[in-house]
């Protein structure tokens, strides 16, 4: 905890000269968030169905700022989960693009879009292994509170959909995440 201390201090400190209203160019963002995902997916195998449930969701993204309020990034995930017997694990790794709009000095509106490389692996039990994989995207809207010029607070809602396969089994999933997380900028 204590390094975890010195880091954030040492970041804010280097993030000092980033603008907390506008995002200027040449701005670097490092974003974490932790979501609730709801997801309804739907598995084509003969005599199964829509499979509904929720998990958590970590991710880390970081962001280029090439235009004011304007920025393009990566954007990484991984959520953990529990459906009936099964423990299922996803990764996404993919660009993302982020608009920011200022509506006062501490608050902003956001937009955020990604788009990527999606694989899930699903343990029935511990021999037993299916990996299917494919593709993604994400798209939401946040709200930003700057708590310094360098460092923000943020809620977001996502909608998300995936669409992958394994050995001609299609695995689509689409639901919402809501999250909180937290925006680190460096100039």
């Amino acid at each position: 905890m204590k390094r975890i201390l010195v880091l954030v201090a040492a970041v804010l400190c280097l993030a000092s000269s980033a603008w907390a209203k506008d995002i200027a160019p040449g701005t670097v963002e490092i974003d974490g968030a932790t979501a609730i995902r709801y997801t309804d997916g739907e598995i084509d195998v003969e005599g199964e169905g829509d499979v509904d449930n929720s998990a958590l969701m970590v991710s880390l993204g970081t962001n280029y700022y090439f235009m004011q309020n304007l920025g393009l990034g990566l954007l990484l995930s991984w959520t953990d989960q529990e459906i009936a017997d099964l423990s299922v694990s996803e990764i996404f790794v993919g660009p993302q693009i982020v608009y920011n709009y200022s509506i006062n000095e501490p608050l902003s509106v956001f937009a955020a879009a990604a788009v990527g490389y999606q694989k899930t692996e699903v343990e029935v039990d511990d021999d037993d292994k299916v990996d299917p994989d494919g593709y993604g995207w994400k798209a939401g809207l946040g709200l930003k509170y700057f708590v310094s010029n360098a460092f923000a607070v943020n809620a977001s809602v996502n909608y998300a959909a995936s669409y992958m396969e394994y050995e001609g089994t299609d695995w689509d999933n689409t639901g919402f995440l809501f999250g909180a997380g937290f925006s680190v900028y460096l100039k």
